[in-house]
């Protein structure tokens, strides 16, 4: 197993994310909203989760995407 790296990275419209990888596997963490869990896969491989971030939701709590 690869030593694991966390980065401040800009992801998609996003905005400000966490990358955190072994450099196998990646998960990628909202920091501007949420936190969110929005990626997780393999390095240079697709994303494991849904990702559509042309869809915005009105909630009691805030913009939800």
């Amino acid at each position: 197993m690869g030593k694991v790296t966390v980065n401040e990275i800009k992801y998609s419209n996003f905005g400000k994310c966490i990358e955190v990888s072994n450099g196998e596997v990646s998960l990628v963490v909202t920091v501007d909203f949420g936190p969110r869990i929005i990626r997780y896969g393999f390095v240079d491989g697709k994303n494991e989760l849904c990702e559509n971030s042309d869809v915005t939701l009105d909630s009691q709590y805030g913009e939800w995407k």
